[in-house]
């Protein structure tokens, strides 16, 4: 179902603030407005109304005051006959018989028609029999709020002079809902369509819970039918017994509005979505994800050893010299190749000795024999290999002196008789190798979780080298491209400039005087900075990266409460910037009910989206606020950060201009408030702000003192300082 608003007054003022997907406007009258509705509602659904008999627009309008009801049959047969599809009638719904009367007369079916009743009783609806009045099938829309009829309108709609209506889902494909000899001439929905259909497909997908998983199939609103679109309907497909085609047709809209209903009637029930999914459904999940995960380590892992491979490539078209660690890196590799050679050589011999022992029943002495010719090189002795076993370990054979092709062969050692009292030396006695099979559950859980811990250890040492591979590609790259100053002829150039007046520098006031303080740089906090820069660039719109410097400094510790915000985290613990296992884990799987609650993922997800529905609000042109960098700034901070970037900045605008919703929810994310003293202004923030000297940008954190000290040499006035210790990337004429 469809919302649509209409209004006698200006429908730009009167609709501001809503989300507008359809909108009624007169196309003549005292109250003509449809200009304008046009105008400015290109992306909406526009009806023109007719309330003289002109003839012109879509939609009649047959009340006291307007046209006659009786006129609603001759007007539709006019509009029908210059063109116009299923025209729409608009009358109240007390008077039915009347306008199908007129209907009739003319010879108009009721298909050729919409039908839009007026039926205020505040609650959204499209009256039918149960309304009373003689109705006799469905209508396509009904008016069922307005400021007119006191009482009729949400509280969300106080204060505006609007009626709200709503409208059957295929009321804009040109289909009537009313039953039998229904005609849809709706279209399908393929993948790369968009439209107002499309928003209420991936709203419809985003209610009804999947049976298999429980969970909507979708996400959220789309407003193009993209690949998780056509991924998740073809979802639906299979479990309703549909054909999969992933093309939303007449059959799967018929499944997708029976499935609404039933969700619909079983939260008036209060019962639990779906079936709880069994243990073949999360084996399949299971493989299906690692298969994802596999792929995706495989495409960073050949993308990363290009890199590589293209650094050491240009460190020896450079020339550079051999250093040891090369050295020692080849003979680790040469001594790893000898080593396995050496075991491959000696499984044979141990076989054999340990079938000599087995078969003879004494130890007997060993006949000489003669050493065979071996290359003159000598030869590190190599240990003898062994089964794994858990326990202690054999005590290593002696050395033996390697043997040449001259040596004489060694006498045997003489053998001590046997006693009754001597007892021979208790020979180690081998355990079998370990069987997975018996291990416990308990043990097999400790070594996935083990493996699972080194595995993602080993890929964060991996990624982190690929990163300083790719930096030394840029900082190469950069400097090819650094301009080459050549002499003009006849000039010479010596190493050294003559001697002449010296011109003193201009003295740049730093911009802190004492610099906060910060935990010392450790491995593991650079591995969280990590981690939260992937959370933010994944699920986060218009907030940069932090610097992955390794110091827990204000800046992670704020983006530490950033992020437990957008996690769902409530008081005390999204207030505090302390980082434990569930933290990282839920970093990692945000959807996943395996580690938070179902109120904490709902109220993460209802943040999230917030999250983008304000920033897609600040980035709407207004008056006073231009684009740098995709971001919307206040204009005229606009022509600093052309200067600047003119002058040798290469940095970005992380943030600029907000709306004062979004100051505040940015508040909420940092404190849990509406303002902050000393941390977050809310909707008071400069932010906020673009009429000069009042405005702000954000900028990266990795050329923040260059646009500094650009901006302190900076031609325009006022200059864009910052004054604030802990947050460095700020700059205002103000400086807060």
């Amino acid at each position: 179902m469809g919302t649509m608003f209409d209004t006698a007054s200006d429908p730009g003022a009167t609709f501001s603030g809503l989300s507008v997907e359809a909108v009624a406007a007169y196309g003549n009258g005292r109250f003509a407005n449809f200009t304008r509705a046009k105008q400015q509602f290109p992306n909406a659904h526009i009806l023109q109304i007719d309330v003289s008999g002109q003839g012109i627009g879509d939609t009649g309008d047959f009340e006291p005051g307007d046209m006659r009801y009786s006129r609603a049959g001759s007007w539709a047969k006019q509009r029908i006959a210059a063109g116009v599809k299923r025209p729409v009638i608009y009358f109240s719904a007390s008077h039915w018989q009347e306008v199908m009367a007129s209907l009739r007369e003319a010879g108009v079916s009721r298909n050729d028609v919409r039908i839009w009743t007026a039926h205020y009783n505040g609650r959204a609806h499209l009256c039918s029999a149960a309304c009373g009045f003689g109705i006799t099938g469905t209508a396509d829309a009904t008016q069922w709020g307005s400021r007119d009829a006191r009482g009729t309108l949400p509280s969300r709609y106080a204060g505006r002079n609007i009626d709200v209506s709503m409208t059957a889902d295929d009321f804009w494909g040109g289909a009537t809902s009313s039953g039998g000899g229904a005609r849809h001439h709706s279209k399908a929905l393929r993948h790369g369509d968009t439209g107002h259909r499309v928003e209420q497909l991936t709203r419809r997908l985003s209610y009804i819970p999947s049976r298999a998983t429980g969970h909507p199939y979708l996400d959220g609103t789309r407003q193009k039918v993209d690949g998780e679109t056509v991924a998740a309907l073809k979802r639906f497909q299979s479990e309703h017994h549909l054909h999969v085609t992933g093309v939303f047709g007449q059959e799967s809209r018929h499944a997708l509005d029976r499935a609404v209903r039933l969700e619909k009637a079983r939260r008036r029930r209060g019962k639990q979505p779906g079936r709880r999914p069994g243990l073949a459904d999360l084996v399949t999940r299971y493989r299906h994800f690692d298969a994802e995960t596999g792929r995706a380590w495989k495409e960073l892992a050949a993308y990363g050893d290009a890199r590589r491979a293209a650094v050491k490539r240009a460190h020896i078209e450079a020339g550079a010299e051999v250093t040891l660690a090369d050295i020692a890196e080849i003979l680790r590799r040469i001594e790893h190749e000898i080593q396995g050679l050496a075991e491959h050589e000696a499984k044979p011999a141990l076989a054999m000795v340990a079938a000599a022992v087995t078969d003879s029943p004494a130890p007997v002495a060993p006949a000489p024999v003669a050493p065979a010719p071996v290359a003159p090189t000598p030869v590190a002795p190599t240990p003898v290999a062994t089964a794994v076993i858990d326990g202690p370990a054999p005590a290593a054979p002696a050395p033996v002196a390697p043997a040449t092709a001259t040596a004489a062969p060694a006498a045997p050692a003489p053998v001590a008789p046997a006693t009754a009292t001597a007892a021979p030396a208790p020979a180690p006695v081998a355990r079998k190798p370990v069987v997975l099979d018996d291990l416990t559950d308990a043990q097999l859980a400790v070594r996935v979780e083990r493996l699972d811990h080194m595995l993602d250890e080993a890929r964060e040492v991996l990624i982190a080298r690929y990163v300083e591979a790719a930096r030394q590609i840029a900082r190469a790259r950069q400097h090819q491209h650094a301009p080459v100053l050549t002499p003009k002829p006849g000039v010479v150039v010596t190493q050294r400039p003559p001697e002449g007046p010296r011109t003193e520098k201009p003295h740049i006031r730093p911009v802190h005087q004492s610099k906060p303080s910060v935990k010392p740089a450790s491995p593991g906090a650079r591995k969280l900075q990590i981690a939260l820069n992937a959370f933010t660039r994944r699920y986060l719109k218009g907030l940069g990266p932090i610097a992955t410097d390794g110091k827990i400094g204000p800046q992670t510790k704020g983006r530490i409460r950033t992020v437990k915000y957008y996690l769902g985290y409530t008081g005390a613990a999204h207030k505090s910037s302390t980082v434990d296992e569930k933290l990282l884990k839920r970093m990692k799987a945000p959807h996943s009910a395996r580690h938070s609650t179902p109120a904490m993922l709902s109220r993460a997800a209802r943040r999230r989206r917030q999250q983008r529905k304000h920033l897609k609000v600040a980035a709407a042109s207004r008056a006073g606020v231009a684009t740098f960098d995709k971001k919307p700034v206040a204009e005229w901070i606009k022509p600093y950060l052309v200067w600047a970037r003119k002058h040798g900045w290469q940095g970005t605008v992380i943030s600029g201009y907000r709306t004062p919703e979004y100051s505040e929810s940015l508040c909420r994310e940092k404190c849990g408030a509406v303002r902050c003293p000393g941390t977050c202004a809310g909707r008071t923030s400069h932010h906020s702000q673009r009429v000069k000297p009042f405005g702000a940008v954000d900028v990266d954190v990795a050329h923040r003192d260059q646009f500094a000290q650009l901006m302190s040499k900076c031609p325009y006035e006022p200059k864009l300082v910052n004054h604030l210790p802990k947050d460095r990337n700020h700059f205002s004429a103000q400086g807060n």
